[in-house]
């Protein structure tokens, strides 16, 4: 926000000349800051407020800013803040879209842009939301910290915009960061602690909660949780498992691949793959996969099938050997079948592949053996579901491990923090955004820490929270926006 500020100058009797114009200055402002209380100029939902001037509606969110491509959904209320059926129009041509349910899109173009909502029982009562549309600064800002610290927990967001931050090798607190505020507030307690687990937003505002690892050690049990932090058990996984993956299928129904059964050195990982169905709220074996698979990756693809990439057998470290993949196989949700794909240039666990808009997967990243000198790769591999082949890419500028990689509304990758080699620290503090289509990159870099297995989360005004993970030792309660 920019604060105005008003300069004022020259000796007593100049000042006491001047004192009403002022005045006059000073009301003006006051004034100016007052409305932009009241209409909300920050990112984010403001709280609504009935209409003035003898309006009996009024647009929420009136101002809004977004990255290029992001989303904001816009409504109409009446005095009783009750949403009131409308018809939405974005005034500026190629000034982004909008759909019947309010949901606006900013265009990839910077530029101030107005949204019309007309009222469809009162026509010609117009009300108009505005909206600033302005491109990434590539920084990273710090908000508040967390109550709590985070190392092994998920970071979900829900329909409204708020992001519910549970888990972790330290707390069963659940924490909410209220979009617009990202200050984080805690909502609710699990049953009991819970890392290495999964958390998918089902349904609206709901997310399940499921496996990892609790106080008597990997579980198999199960729980719905909505925004408000009360949480309903739904039964159990077919088998206990932590450090698994995965992702929520076209029909709604979530996909849960491989893991560890246990915790500890010289666990091997499981195969099998099960299906969670909201409907019945319910578990159920689909199948196995080629080979057992921890430390992997699952991505839906456009066509809703999963792509499966690489991960190891077992935590094998002195009585057996230790298999890192290089191999990617596609589960069919239809027949429920698997099919080996091919081969990536080096095996890799603890890795990212990320769903690129025209329906490419970059795999990034990683735990390699195949590298002489340390274990943690650079290098980027395409995957190209209808050709099924798998090529090389620009690489990474540094080498980066247990990171994120969050596709960007502008269709770059953000690929922040990890593990790494040859920065002097076991974590990275940097951030480099590529962008597959112009082959550019660019660097950022956390002002305050270095880190590692934490979460990224995109909002749906585009920027990204960086919330928790470890520099080496105990979890942090760190959160960061990049914008």
């Amino acid at each position: 926000m920019k604060y105005a500020e008003i300069a004022v100058s020259g000796n007593r009797d100049a000042l006491n000349g001047s004192h009403r114009t002022i005045r006059r200055s000073f009301n003006f402002w006051m004034t100016l800051l007052f409305l932009a209380a009241l209409t909300g100029i920050a990112c984010g939902s403001p709280t609504p407020t009935a209409p003035e001037g003898g309006r009996r509606y009024q647009v929420v969110p009136a101002r809004s800013r977004l990255k290029p491509g992001a989303h904001v959904m816009i409504s109409l209320r009446d005095e009783n803040n009750r949403t009131v059926p409308s018809r939405y129009s974005v005034l500026e041509v190629d000034g982004g879209s909008v759909k019947d349910t309010g949901e606006y899109t900013a265009p990839n173009t910077s530029g101030t842009y107005h949204i019309i909502a007309s009222p469809i029982n009162s026509p010609g009562e117009n009300e108009t939301a505005q909206v600033e549309v302005v491109p990434y600064r590539n920084s990273i800002d710090v908000g508040p910290e967390l109550a709590f610290s985070r190392l092994g927990h998920t970071s979900t967001i829900l329909n409204d915009g708020t992001v519910l931050v549970l888990g972790g090798m330290e707390s069963a607190k659940v924490e909410r960061l209220a979009y617009g505020s990202n200050i984080p507030s805690v909502v609710t307690e699990l049953p009991e602690r819970r890392w290495a687990h999964s958390a998918i937003a089902i349904n609206e505002n709901q997310i399940l909660v499921s496996g990892g690892c609790g106080n008597s050690g990997v579980t198999a049990g199960a729980l719905v949780l909505k925004s408000s932090g009360e949480s309903t058990p739904v039964g159990s996984l077919t088998i206990p498992r932590m450090s698994f993956e995965s992702v929520q299928l076209d029909d709604g129904k979530v996909l849960i691949a491989g893991g560890l059964p246990a915790q500890g050195s010289d666990v091997h990982a499981l195969a099998s793959v099960e299906i969670y169905d909201p409907m019945t709220k319910g578990f159920s074996p689909v199948g196995m996969m080629s080979v057992p698979r921890t430390g992997h990756t699952v991505t839906r693809l456009q066509d809703g099938k999963v792509l499966i990439v690489g991960g190891r057998d077992s935590t094998c470290v002195f009585n057996c050997p230790e298999r890192v993949w290089d191999s990617l196989e596609i589960f069919d949700p239809g027949p429920r079948t698997f099919k080996w794909v091919g081969r990536m240039a080096q095996a890799r666990h603890g890795h990212t592949a990320t769903l690129l808009p025209d329906g490419r997967v970059v795999i990034a990243g990683g735990i390699t053996p195949d590298l002489p000198g340390t274990d943690i790769t650079s290098s980027v591999e395409i995957f190209d579901p209808i050709s099924l082949t798998i090529s090389e890419s620009m690489s990474l500028l540094h080498p980066r491990a247990n990171h994120t990689a969050t596709l960007l509304t502008n269709n770059s990758i953000l690929f922040a923090f990890g593990r790494t080699f040859g920065e002097g620290t076991m974590a990275s503090s940097t951030c480099e955004v590529h962008d597959f289509g112009k082959l550019k990159i660019l660097t950022s870099a956390s002002p305050i820490s270095t880190r590692f297995k934490h979460t990224a989360t995109p909002l749906p005004d585009g920027r990204i929270l960086l919330i928790g993970g470890s520099e080496g030792g105990a979890g942090l309660r760190v959160v960061e926006t990049y914008e």
